[in-house]
């Protein structure tokens, strides 16, 4: 064999990968999990679609490549993910081609607790390329064909486990183990087998402000296959969602490697380098590897996000009402309690105005009976006089009022006549629990008077069109109040 195809045998044993190089593995994998593990499927809630290349044991003809296609999303609100990926994987004469579609369901326990699961199924072609290979015996049968090639079923399984900041995930990859089998023209077989393979990351998010667009977080990523050495990664990421992210990662025995990400509206650029360590250092300038994505988001998340900006400020604004309702309730309390106080002193005056008044009728009684007596034939004066009409009555307090001025308890015009008033009340409240008092005391037929200007509620009893029938029935109401009076509408 040519010195090329030495050196990357050599490689391959160096870095022991001759088993783990049938399911290629990148160093930006954090980027698009999804390509690792079919769980993650529609995990992102957006359908996305990223390409990827990556050039390894870089300056060595002949050394791996891989290419990848992925896209996938996510239905019925996340609960189901659909995605596909095809794979490219070139390595010297060997070539290896995938295409796999991935179903995923989530289950969730919580608001920051699910499980998801996943499978992949599809195609997956392998071919050896004997016309790029140098013999020394150019006469074997091996080669008697310029290549072989064969396309079988595969498949991966994977699961997704997620609590709080703690993210756990485990895949299959080549489920289904299998053997495919050459014939050269003289019937001799050779086989290049597909082994079953295990792989698992474990990952912590811290975040660095309230609204989560920036973390930091570690991840450890562990692969294993029958016949190969345990391996494994540990990589730190510092991922700003709207900006990008910067990582680094060590590769076990193999390499240290660095990545930076950029994110521009839909788009997602990224590039990793691996450096090699130990004697690989000696053979080759590392790896190159390369990511470019596109997210496809939908309006519903941006709706989504409206909502629930409106919902928070729709519960701001009823915290800031509840507050003021408390500040209110408190105001009233104190001004409800200054009405009633002012309510009792104004009923005492109108007390006393009505003993004064009483007196007074009386003194000009006694003058009147008194002139009368001794025939005299001085002349009362005219104001006197005039104090004595009082609607016909010397000892009755009449009020007189517009009827434009009252409403009903509906807002309806009211009936002219007389009303007999056991209480006034400017706050609703206190006019409906005095009402409502009332009729439980037994005098059912309670109700109130509106007036618009200024606006206050007149508890009456008892009403008529007959003045005298009124002045009758008013002392039967003072054991309701003490500042019963009547009420006159017209």
């Amino acid at each position: 064999m040519s010195s090329n195809k030495i050196i990357i045998l050599i490689l391959l044993c160096v870095t022991k990968f001759s088993y783990a190089q049938q399911v290629p593995l990148g160093s930006q994998y954090y980027a698009n999990m999804f390509v690792i593990n079919p769980a993650m499927a529609g995990n992102s809630g957006n359908m996305q679609a990223f390409l990827s290349h990556r050039s390894q044991f870089a300056g060595v003809p002949g050394g791996p490549l891989t290419s990848y296609f992925s896209i996938d999303g996510s239905i019925k609100k996340d609960k189901i993910g659909l995605g596909m990926v095809m794979t490219t994987d070139v390595t010297d004469i060997l070539t290896r081609n995938s295409m796999l579609i991935s179903y995923s369901y989530g289950v969730k326990f919580g608001e920051d607790h699910s499980l998801r699961f996943g499978i992949g199924v599809g195609i997956q072609n392998n071919r050896v390329d004997f016309d790029k290979a140098t013999f020394k015996d150019q006469g074997d049968l091996i080669i008697a064909e310029s290549s072989r090639s064969r396309t079988g079923f595969t498949s991966d399984f994977g699961l997704f486990y997620k609590l709080k900041n703690f993210e756990l995930g485990f895949a299959v990859p080549n489920l289904i183990s299998n053997s495919e089998l050459y014939l050269n023209s003289s019937g001799e077989d050779f086989r290049l087998s597909s082994l079953r393979h295990l792989r698992s990351t474990v990952k912590y998010n811290f975040y660095l402000n309230n609204s989560k667009d920036v973390v930091i977080y570690p991840m450890m990523m562990v692969r294993a296959v029958k016949g190969a050495p345990f391996q494994w990664d540990a990589n730190l990421v510092l991922d700003a969602k709207k900006i990008g992210w910067l990582g680094i990662s060590y590769h076990s025995n193999y390499a240290l490697a660095v990545s930076a990400g950029v994110r521009f509206k839909n788009l997602t650029f990224g590039y990793a380098h691996d450096f090699g360590i130990g004697q690989l250092q000696n053979f080759t300038k590392g790896a190159n590897e390369f990511i470019l994505g596109y997210q496809f988001k939908n309006n519903s998340d941006e709706q989504l996000k409206r909502i629930i900006e409106i919902e928070t400020r729709i519960a701001e604004l009823e915290d800031s009402q509840l507050k003021n309702q408390a500040r209110y309730d408190s105001l009233s309390q104190v001004s409800n309690k200054n009405i009633i106080e002012l309510e009792k002193q104004l009923a005492q005056t109108i007390e006393k105005q009505e003993i004064l008044n009483d007196s007074i009728n009386k003194a000009n009684a006694m003058i009147k009976d008194i002139s009368l007596t001794q025939g005299s034939k001085t002349k009362v004066p005219q104001d006197s006089k005039t104090n004595n009409k009082t609607d016909g009555t010397k000892d009755e307090k009449v009020r007189t009022e517009s009827r434009d001025l009252f409403t009903d308890e509906e807002g309806n015009p009211i009936e002219n006549g007389y009303y007999i008033v056991v209480g006034t009340f400017g706050v609703p409240q206190n006019a409906i629990k005095f009402k409502n008092s009332v009729i439980e005391a037994g005098y059912t037929n309670a109700k109130f008077l509106q007036r618009k200007n200024p606006p206050n509620r007149n508890i009456y009893v008892f009403y008529t069109k007959d003045l005298e029938e009124a002045k009758a029935v008013k002392s039967t109401y003072a054991v309701i109040s003490s500042k019963v009076w009547i009420l006159r509408i017209e």
